[in-house]
């Protein structure tokens, strides 16, 4: 049994105004507000999850 669990993330996505409100110990990125990150697994709609990369696609 261990004796802790600590909790990382790759990227911790905040709301205008929002405090950061995560039990995350370690956080890659924190990102920026607008956009949506696609790639690497990440997808919007479907799209883009393949690409081998991670991006922030800005909002149109």
């Amino acid at each position: 049994v261990p004796a802790s669990v600590e909790v990382c993330t790759l990227l911790h996505k905040s709301k205008p105004g929002e405090e950061l409100r995560t039990h995350a110990r370690f956080i890659g990125f924190n990102q920026p507000p607008p956009g949506f990150v696609v790639g690497y697994g990440f997808d919007q709609d479907g799209w883009y999850r393949g690409l081998p990369f991670i991006a922030l696609k800005e909002e149109v």
